[in-house]
């Protein structure tokens, strides 16, 4: 019985059972980094996203202080002007 377990058939199968187990593992270890990689560029490419978001709130908010800081200088030179107006007109 044994001579018959060792025959090359019984050996053949072997080998290919255990050739398709280890390119199933690889495959699935392999699709594994796949899965990684593209995970990684997933949030690479959202962390660039946001990112660039964050850039044209700062840029826009950086434009809107300045625009604020015009205003209120503008309005400040307006005050004074109509103040030294109403001292002109009061001596």
């Amino acid at each position: 019985m044994d001579s018959k377990d060792d025959s090359p058939m019984r050996t053949g199968t072997i080998n290919k059972t255990t050739t398709g187990v280890t390119g199933v593992l690889l495959a699935a270890i392999g699709f594994s980094a796949q899965a990684k990689s593209c995970e990684q560029e997933v949030l690479g490419h959202y962390a660039d996203l946001a990112q660039a978001r964050f850039e044209d709130s700062l840029t826009t908010a950086i434009s809107l202080q300045q625009a604020v800081d015009t205003m209120v200088a503008f309005m400040q030179t307006l005050t004074d002007k109509r103040y030294e107006h109403l001292l002109k007109g009061a001596k």
